[in-house]
């Protein structure tokens, strides 16, 4: 699998569940403030 991920770019990690909860938390912050900053509405 990480030999796949490679060849499309990609670097395949494993993280503690800590570590994975924390990252989760961050991406929803940031793309939080993008999706609001840009007026985008649920349809």
């Amino acid at each position: 699998m990480k030999e796949k991920l490679a060849q499309q770019g990609a670097l395949a990690r494993s993280w503690t569940p800590e570590e994975f909860g924390s990252f989760i938390h961050n991406e929803i912050v940031k793309w939080a403030k993008v999706v609001k900053a840009s007026g985008a509405k649920v349809e």
